[in-house]
């Protein structure tokens, strides 16, 4: 009879225990009752046979009875029965609830799907219930899909239970069996079962533009999931990014179902070289916002310049802790930087491919991913003695990186100093360069913990390779400005190993700016500063390198300029008359630039005498003890006026010299008149010898035209009556300029001489209604000249 009873008290699950014989008599009546029987035989019978067919695994011979069950349920279930159906619901019910606590249970379970899903193709194709089945292949994909993870978990192979996932995808074209083998790519051990899952996934996936960059995106993101915990999160290969799915229109992302679908659709509006320059420009805007989607997304972008963008911006998004998914976005990165080393090497893809490299050192701010990153550089280096490395810029290149990681994560430290040891003592040049660039890169981002690297530092100072030499004195220098060296400690030591001014232009500019670090020790260390300043000029008087003098002005400025009066070498004369006879533009820069403390410092002791004097009632204070004000307020000018190439300052300082025009026996009418003419041959002659490329500003020379205007026509003014009124004496006195002006202009054979007259012309003092007449004068002159003098102009 049909007896409603559950568990291990139905009396037929309690024969079959007790009675040895009695399984293949319970077999028999079940099998009868499931075929001709009803619905309601079949609820009686539920209980047990859910109960019978998880009693296996269990001890021999009773397990025999669950696999020959399960034999004749499926046998049920493909047959036309009222009960077919649901006999193949209970065996789809216990596949996901079976265990495998051994490789043979493993096995059976395997055949046990096999089994089902050859009972879903019968019902479908020879029975006609395609879309009955629909539900039924959903939940076989999941029990299949929970057997293929117990099977990786325990070690054992997937292979059978990834080949019935095939076959349950071919039966449908659902993705979600494709979703959840994206999570068993982290969990398989062989190779043969990681290809299988790919050869599974791939037809399921787009295979080019933004799409395909965005699944391959969170595909590899899922190589580091931990189990299950991030199944849903990062397989969110949602309806829109995969292609036989379709978009849910209840949302607010423009139709999609997902941020990754939304991510989908603008990026695919981009995904061309016409589009790169507008999407290489949101990607900057996107800099601020916490998740590197769309940046890992656009690393497989077809436009070099476009990736390029997306690694830098995505280096600062993973530098910051806050960023989620740090592991995950590192193992995207590495994979997109395999892929960019694999292009063809061009100019901009070395680009793309060095700031992919940047991005991925920045990931190693998170201490999950920074053992990964180690292992992707560290073959590129000579860590073992006696091995040659594979490249020597390559070698340098990973001594840059590791550098950067130490920047991110100080753990690495021991590390970074080993590998920078070993290659401070390496004989090849690309080597120390790699080592000393590192040390030089630590140092200006991190100062103080940069001590932890002096030894390498030491070894690039002796190598006698110059460009290592020069980082490593770049190193010290922003150490010391730091304060994280002493300056004299660190100048004793680097005075070991490069004891007076190099010869190579490059070491002996930062040797010597290294020395302006010296200026904050004169009051405590005077006999270290003196030796340091007589060093200085004489690199700033006898050092051939402009360069280098120029730093050495520069530096000596840095110093007190009272210490440097009181020590008498060199005397403040001794400054000017260098400083003033300089021809070097970068060095006259540094040199006024000492001139002007040097100055300062002398117009302060006058000042101090002069206060004194007249406390002391003196009618006058005693000469200064130095003549350096007379030789900066006199000399000069003369310099200036005396030199072609400051024909601007000679203009702008211009004053007719009294001895040419005044005489006691001369009419002052004659006098005025002389004066005026000198400004005219002023002007002749300063049209011709200013010149617009050389080093005075633009906006000066404009000034000195307009003030040299300005007196030239109070001098015309002053040298003619004003019979007819002063309006009548302006106007002939413009006119008299103005047809000077436009003679010269007729003479002019260089655009330097086009330009002074013109921008003379355009002087306010010179401007009068009939100034446009003028104007078209000039215009007309100017096309004329055009045709022998070039279009310069």
């Amino acid at each position: 009879g049909a007896v409603a009873v559950h568990g291990s008290m139905h009396p037929v699950l309690r024969a079959v225990r007790a009675h040895r014989d009695a399984g293949a008599g319970a077999l028999e009546a079940t099998t009868s009752a499931l075929a001709s029987g009803g619905v309601e035989c079949f609820n009686a019978l539920e209980p047990f046979i859910s109960r019978a067919l998880l009693e296996y695994p269990a001890p021999a011979p009773r397990s025999a009875f669950a696999m020959l069950l399960h034999a004749r349920l499926i046998g049920v279930a493909s047959g036309r029965g009222v009960n077919a159906r649901r006999a193949l619901e209970s065996c789809v019910k216990a596949l996901g609830a079976y265990r495998a606590p051994t490789s043979e249970a493993g096995e059976w379970i395997s055949t046990a799907a096999s089994d089902v899903i050859g009972a879903i193709e019968i019902r479908m194709f020879e029975h006609d219930e395609v879309d009955e089945m629909s539900m039924m292949l959903s939940q076989t994909t999941a029990a299949v899909m929970k057997q293929a993870r117990a099977a990786a978990l325990a070690g054992d192979n997937a292979l059978a239970f990834i080949g019935a996932l095939k076959r349950l995808g071919e039966l449908s074209e659902d993705s979600a069996a494709c979703e959840e083998l994206i999570t068993l790519l982290s969990k398989v051990r062989t190779a043969d079962e990681m290809s299988a899952i790919l050869a599974l996934i791939a037809p399921h996936f787009p295979t080019s533009g933004a799409s395909n960059a965005l699944c391959a995106m969170r595909a590899t993101s899922a190589l580091v999931l931990q189990k299950q915990s991030g199944a849903h999160l990062a397989l969110s290969l949602s309806t829109p990014t995969l292609a036989k799915t379709q978009k849910i229109q209840e949302n607010n992302l423009l139709g999609n179902a997902s941020f990754d679908g939304f991510v989908n659709d603008v990026l695919n509006e981009a995904w061309n070289d016409e589009s790169s320059a507008t999407l290489a420009a949101c990607i900057r805007a996107n800099a601020s916002e916490k998740s590197p989607v769309v940046e890992l997304a656009c690393l497989g972008h077809p436009n070099a310049n476009v990736r390029e963008v997306a690694a830098k911006v995505l280096q600062v998004k993973l530098a910051k802790r806050s960023s989620s998914g740090g592991a995950s976005n590192v193992t995207v990165a590495l994979l997109r930087l395999k892929t960019e080393c694999e292009r063809t090497s061009t100019e901009q893809d070395a680009h793309a491919t060095l700031a992919a490299l940047n991005a991925l050192t920045a990931g190693a701010s998170n201490f999950i991913a920074t053992p990964a990153i180690l292992r992707a550089i560290s073959p590129l280096m000579n860590t073992k003695p006696g091995e040659k490395a594979p490249n020597s810029r390559l070698h340098a290149l990973a001594l840059r990186l590791l550098s950067e990681m130490w920047v991110h994560n100080r753990e690495i430290g021991a590390r970074l100093r080993s590998a920078l040891e070993h290659a401070a003592s390496s004989h090849d040049a690309a080597i120390i360069i790699g080592c000393a660039a590192s040390v030089a890169a630590a140092a200006k981002s991190h100062p103080f913990r940069a001590v932890e690297l002096v030894m390498p530092m030491q070894g690039c100072l002796s190598s006698k390779v110059p460009a290592a030499c020069a980082l490593a004195l770049e190193a010290i220098d922003d150490m010391c400005a730091s304060d994280a060296l002493d300056f004299l400690p660190a100048f004793k030591v680097v005075t070991r190993h490069i004891p007076s001014i190099p010869e190579h232009p490059l070491v002996a500019w930062k040797w010597i700016k290294l020395m302006r670090h010296g200026g904050r020790d004169c009051e405590e260390f005077p006999d270290a500063a003196a030796k340091l300043v007589e060093t200085l000029w004489n690199a700033a008087t006898q050092c051939t390198d402009a360069r280098t003098r120029a730093e050495a002005w520069t530096s000596l400025s840095a110093y007190d300029a009272e210490f440097i009066i009181e020590l008498g070498t060199p005397k403040p004369s001794e400054i000017a008359r260098v400083a003033l006879e300089e021809r070097d533009a970068l060095v006259s820069q540094g040199a006024l630039q000492t001139l002007k403390v040097v100055a300062r410092q002398e117009l302060a002791s006058l000042s101090r005498t002069a206060l004194a004097a007249r406390e002391t009632q003196q009618a006058s204070h005693p000469p200064p003890a130095d003549p350096l004000i007379y030789r900066v307020t006199q000399s000069m000018p003369k310099k200036m006026l005396a030199n072609d190439a400051c024909a601007g300052a000679r203009l702008f300082l211009f004053r007719p010299k009294t001895s040419e025009i005044s005489n006691r026996s001369v009419e002052e009418t004659k006098i005025k008149r002389s004066r005026a003419e000198a400004y005219r041959n002023e002007f002749k002659r300063a049209a011709k010898q200013i010149s617009w490329n050389g080093w005075w500003h633009g906006s000066f020379v404009i000034q000195s035209w307009s003030r040299f205007a300005l007196r030239w026509f109070n001098a015309e003014v002053a040298a003619r009556s004003a019979e007819n009124g002063l309006e009548e004496l302006h106007a002939e006195v413009r006119a008299s300029i103005n047809a000077t002006a436009m003679e010269a202009l007729k003479d002019t054979s260089t655009p330097d001489e086009l330009q002074n007259i013109a921008v003379f012309l355009s002087t306010p003092v010179l401007k009068d209604e009939n100034s446009m007449i003028l104007v078209d004068l000039l215009s007309s002159i100017l096309n004329e000249k055009a045709t022998v003098i070039g279009a310069e102009r």
